[in-house]
């Protein structure tokens, strides 16, 4: 073949490099003289110089080729009459075809990219599944099989389309074990087919779609199908890859779970029965491959409406009773478990303050499998006052990231008879505002202006803020200042220089800084005077008693009557030294010891008796208040103390007049 072919359309091309050898043909990359230097491939049939030197080829083969493009062409002419149907991939495009002598014929196509080429670049391996999937799904919906599935058949073009190049043709399939042991592509045929068995089709193409996703993860192709220990080898490998792909980590194990159980019975060895073994049809193997694509990152589909129960209908629910409502929710294949999904309330009060949400605190979930493997959640929401309220209810996948679909719904609650409402929790007191008071920085606690001194004030009664309020002259500066925003002071109203002292603070419950006076007070004002002290009243000093003729009777009124006008008393004798036989009496109480007053205005000292002076013994005949009594000096000493003590006197009658009774009793029950 020369260097410069010409077509059937009459363009000149020039031959460049080989790009590779195919099943039954080589392609060359060629250039267009004069049109731009447009490239395309052109693609011709083997001849006996393009087969190993050391294997014999006989002619039937080498005509076999010839044939099988001369078949091509025609089905590309068909297929361009014919366009494919939507979401089906076609075959490339033929733009000509060139005449190589000796009933040879060569095909010119576009330049397209290789799945192989693609492969070896390193494509995500779910987008292998997306692949192998489209395929499938193409060669279901065309009732074709290719026959002829690999690598370098899947071809790309520059909007990134699809097409299945070398499709199958009655020579192509007679000769097909033969030409795929010269080329090396013999993997790509299942065993059964290698060794001369005629095999459907439609399984040709399962074991070949299989065998890209081993390809895709092992690196290599399993000619003769795979055992256990290889499948859990791929597993690994799926999973790790999955892991570098961004996939669910919630389901990442699953998908490499599924994926092996594919490729165990994809690239089964034995072929039949099927199931378990071996793929019939591409409608099986793309089910199974897109229950894979599912798991890698699954989400919600679709979720239903909001569906009040039969007793509440319109959405009105009436009475104290739970808000309950069903929404069943769609996801991809293979998420069947309720647990991993997550559910979100948002629950609105549409006549409530501001944007009304109400917190969903009593919320119970119940949830159901559908036979048609949707989910079926029952929400139950408990505690809602009566109102009008829109609720929102949103599903996702967990650990997916996606937008979560969301059901809307409005309903009403209405009371039943004799509701009370509850009542409303008061609201915080005000804080009282201190007039003339400079508000804080933003930024600085309230707390921040409390006294940490003992010296600086404090004001905790509410009384004290009212007589601030009142007294002008309690607030430095202009009176007129008070309780106007310090905001709006002037610039005339700032001090003049810095080294001005600053206004005094009083720190109340809300600490605000005093604004700093405008003028200096002409007229300061004087402290407060404190309120007199009323001296104490001096209380009359205990005098002596004028003595008592002993023929009179000893009246107590006369005897504890304070006599002002009585006759000075001469001081009474001190104690003997010797022991004396009377009874020694008690010291007076503290606080009478203490009692001590002052003699009285015009009174000589010398009438003035102490409370804590001792009492001396008295002999017979003893003076009592300055007279010689009669009495016994025991008696006289007793009437002289209760003389002196009024206290003591008084319990001395009561006790006498609990004797007297007593007495009284006893001699009337001795009687």
């Amino acid at each position: 073949m020369t260097d410069r072919v010409t077509d059937s359309l009459g363009r000149s091309w020039e031959r460049g490099a080989p790009l590779g050898r195919g099943t039954w043909g080589r392609s060359y990359e060629i250039r267009a003289v004069g049109d731009g230097g447009r490239e395309a491939v052109l693609k011709v049939p083997l001849r006996r110089e393009d087969f190993a030197a050391d294997v014999a080829v006989p002619d039937e083969l080498v005509n076999a080729c010839a044939a099988i493009a001369r078949e091509q062409i025609d089905q590309l002419q068909e297929a361009v009459a014919q366009p494919a149907a939507p979401h089906t991939i076609g075959p490339p495009r033929l733009e000509a075809t060139v005449d190589l002598g000796e009933g040879r014929v060569g095909l010119i196509l576009p330049r397209y990219a290789t799945l192989a080429r693609r492969m070896s670049s390193g494509l995500p391996h779910a987008e292998v599944l997306k692949l192998v999937h489209r395929v499938a799904g193409s060669l279901t919906a065309t009732h074709r099989a290719h026959g002829n599935l690999r690598p370098s058949n899947v071809l790309f073009g520059e909007r990134g389309e699809v097409h299945l190049a070398d499709p199958a043709t009655p020579t192509l399939t007679r000769h097909l074990a033969a030409l795929a042991e010269h080329a090396n592509a013999h993997a790509w045929l299942p065993p059964e087919a290698r060794a001369g068995a005629r095999v459907p089709a439609p399984r040709l193409d399962t074991w070949a779609l299989t065998q890209l996703l081993w390809v895709s993860l092992m690196e290599q192709a399993a000619a003769d199908g795979v055992d256990k220990l290889e499948v859990a080898s791929a597993r690994d490998r799926a999973h790790a890859r999955f892991g570098t792909e961004g996939s669910n980590p919630r389901f990442r194990g699953r998908v490499a779970e599924r994926e092996g159980a594919l490729l165990s019975r994809g690239l089964s060895h034995d072929a039949e029965p099927s199931p378990p073994y071996r793929f019939d049809t591409c409608r099986e193997l793309a089910d199974r491959v897109s229950e894979v694509m599912a798991l890698i990152r699954p989400k919600v589909v679709d979720v239903g409406r909001l569906l009040p129960p039969s007793s509440a209908p319109d959405g009105v629910f009436v009475g104290d009773g739970p808000v309950t409502f069903s929404v069943t929710v769609g996801g991809t294949p293979g998420v069947t478990d309720p647990d991993d999904l997550v559910c979100g309330l948002h629950l609105v009060d549409l006549d409530g303050p501001g944007d009304g949400r109400v917190p969903v605190e009593d919320a119970a979930v119940d949830v159901q499998v559908h036979p048609s493997g949707r989910l079926r959640f029952a929400l139950t929401l408990g505690g809602i006052r009566p109102g009008r309220y829109r609720l929102r209810v949103a599903f996702a996948v967990k650990d997916s990231g996606d937008e979560p679909q969301v059901a809307l719904g409005e309903f009403q609650v209405r009371p039943p008879p004799g509701y009370v409402p509850p009542p409303t929790e008061p609201s915080a007191p005000s804080a009282i505002p201190f007039p003339g008071a400079r508000r804080p920085a933003s930024g600085v606690p309230s707390s921040a202006g409390f006294p940490s001194d003992p010296g600086e004030e404090r004001l905790t009664d509410p009384g004290e803020f009212e007589d601030r309020a009142s007294d002008p002259a309690s607030f430095p500066g202009d009176p007129s200042s008070i309780g106007r925003d310090p905001s709006s002071v002037g610039l005339d109203d700032t001090p003049a220089t810095a080294q001005e002292a600053e206004a005094p603070r009083v720190v109340h419950a809300f600490p605000r800084p005093v604004a700093p006076p405008t003028e200096p007070d002409p007229e300061p004002t004087p402290p407060p005077r404190p309120a007199p002290v009323a001296a104490p009243r001096p209380q009359p000093a205990l005098r002596a008693l004028p003595d008592i003729p002993e023929d009179e009777g000893l009246d107590t009124e006369e005897l504890l009557a304070d006599t002002d006008d009585a006759a000075p008393v001469a001081p009474l004798p001190k104690p003997p030294t010797s022991p004396s036989p009377h009874v020694s009496l008690p010291p007076p109480p503290p606080m009478l010891a203490d009692a001590v007053h002052a003699p009285a205005a015009g009174d000589p000292p010398s009438d003035v008796v102490g409370f804590g002076d001792e009492l001396p013994g008295y002999g017979e005949g003893a003076e009592i208040g300055g007279r010689t009594s009669g009495m016994p000096a025991p008696l006289a000493a007793a009437l002289e103390i209760l003389r002196r003590d009024r206290y003591l006197s008084l319990g001395v009658a009561v006790a006498a007049s609990l004797l007297l009774v007593l007495s009284l009793t006893l001699l009337l029950k001795a009687c």
